[in-house]
């Protein structure tokens, strides 16, 4: 008797354990840190820098904030430092920026997955190339 009940609260034990894992765990993710960009582009085919670019996550109503020190032109929508607040189907994601030069303002749409126990955020839909006047 006492045997089956050390070998339960074995048991118990280890399902306690078990609840308070880290959900990524037991998969195995690779160490790259995952970005969707977007490009702007003219109707000539040339990068535009643009102005007041912003991703607000629409299903949060929240702006997602990203550190676009890259090439001019080219712009982050989300990150894997976005992983945690994304939905596994993914979120309704909307972007918008301002051509500078003719205060032209554009809108895409996007949505992008994530969740607590993905590895990476993916694009589910979305455009690589924004045209801007």
């Amino acid at each position: 008797m006492k045997l089956y009940f050390i070998a339960l609260l074995s048991l118990l034990g280890s399902c306690s354990a078990m609840s308070n894992k880290d959900p990524k765990a037991d998969k195995i993710c690779t160490q790259e840190f995952k970005m969707i960009s977007v490009q702007f582009k003219d109707v000539n085919g040339a990068t535009v820098p643009v102005a007041d670019f912003q991703t607000i996550n629409k299903r949060l109503n929240k702006p997602m904030v990203q550190t676009n020190e890259g090439l001019p032109g080219y712009y982050i929508v989300a990150s894997d430092a976005d992983l945690n607040t994304l939905s596994v189907k993914g979120d309704p994601i909307q972007v918008s920026a301002r051509n500078p030069k003719t205060n032209q303002t554009v809108t895409a749409s996007y949505v992008i997955s994530g969740g607590i126990d993905a590895c990476h955020i993916g694009k589910v839909s979305g455009p690589e190339i924004i045209t801007v006047n």
